[in-house]
């Protein structure tokens, strides 16, 4: 009996990704770059062309194609080690006819860049059509209603090829909302409403109340074009809900305004957070609305210090209201000022809770 060892390797089939990839025609003479993905076998691969007049690769397969000649070409990959496994990728140059506006997304931040995704339909040679991957060499006419919102800054190629062609960037100049519109030779895209918003804004970054006060919380500014109160999600989220409870009162379009009542329900020296979102409702118009946060930090304290003073009322009627029926469950300090009542006038007293 005769015994030996003897080494094999074994190697995964070579892939090639993508296997098609789809190019926009341009009149002008500039070439697109793509590296090809290559795994499997050795890891060492061998690229040719079969048309270079299309495209050609080099020994990394980077891809650069000729966009100025309509066709197609084949790229052949080959293992280092054997020349028999062998994968292929199609490469194709088309004429656009058609071009499409992505509204995701559709809002920007004000002075941010907003990236319009566009996408193009491309005629093949046999007559039927298909979705071009790569359009960023295209020169598009870009047309903004209202420049003084929004100015065209370039082209640029899309982060994910296949999902669309190419990337229009827009710088956000100021808060407001415009149209926009992208033309091609005698082919143009949907007129779509782009936004450029501020951010959500509040007076108070911090509140401290005592066990069943309240205060009326309001944030402003935000997603707040859309004047109808059922166009936004308002949404917040409360690290101990059996100490805090938060409720949304109501939207105050026409004050750029979102109110919630805020109240204390223990009075262990809890800090809390309240975190709080608000974002358009999704649209055919708008696919993937921006979403506004804003932390507020709350603490229930227990009261140690309670003073009484006058509240003198303004020439306008005008006051502050303060909490009725408070009860507290310990002995605290009053200090009182001295406090003067005019005759057929109110007298109105301040209330202020210290916890020191």
């Amino acid at each position: 009996m005769v015994r030996g060892d003897q080494q094999v390797e074994i190697f995964d089939p070579i892939a090639v990704q993508p296997e098609i990839l789809i190019f926009a025609h341009t009149p002008n003479e500039v070439l697109y770059e793509y590296v090809l993905q290559v795994t499997g076998r050795s890891g060492s691969y061998f690229y040719q062309t079969k048309d270079i007049s299309i495209a050609k690769v080099d020994s990394h397969g980077l891809l650069k194609v000729n966009s100025n000649r309509l066709g197609e070409s084949k790229i052949l990959v080959n293992d280092q080690r054997n020349f028999d496994i062998k994968s292929e990728s199609k490469v194709m140059v088309v004429e656009p006819v058609g071009i499409f506006l992505d509204p995701c997304p559709v809002e920007a931040l004000v002075k941010s860049r907003l990236e319009i995704n566009v996408k193009m339909n491309g005629l093949m040679q046999d007559g039927s059509m298909v979705s071009i991957n790569d359009c960023s060499k295209i020169s598009f006419n870009v047309r903004i209603q209202d420049e003084t919102v929004f100015k065209h800054i370039e082209v640029v190629a899309a982060d994910r090829m296949g999902e669309n062609c190419a990337k229009i960037i827009l710088d956000a100049k100021k808060v407001g909302k415009s149209l926009i519109q992208v033309f091609y030779g005698e082919l143009k895209s949907q007129e779509m409403k782009i936004f450029s918003f501020p951010q959500l804004t509040s007076l108070k970054k911090n509140l401290v109340l005592t066990k069943s006060s309240s205060y009326l919380f309001s944030l402003s500014d935000g997603p707040f074009l859309n004047s109808d109160i059922h166009s936004y999600v308002s949404e917040f989220r409360v690290n101990r809900h059996h100490i805090i409870n938060v409720e949304h009162l109501e939207h105050n379009p026409l004050a750029s305004k979102y109110t919630y009542k805020i109240t204390c329900l223990d009075t262990n020296d809890f800090e809390n957070e309240i975190e709080f979102t608000i974002w358009n409702r999704v649209t055919s118009q708008n696919k993937c609305p921006m979403k506004f946060n804003y932390k507020l930090g709350v603490s229930c304290l227990r009261p140690k210090i309670l003073e009484l003073s006058q509240l003198f009322v303004k020439n306008d009627g005008s006051d502050q209201e303060v909490y009725s029926n408070m009860k507290w469950n310990r002995p605290i300090k009053l200090n009182s000022k001295f406090a003067v009542a005019n005759l057929n006038r109110d007298l109105n007293i301040q209330l202020l809770v210290k916890d020191s």
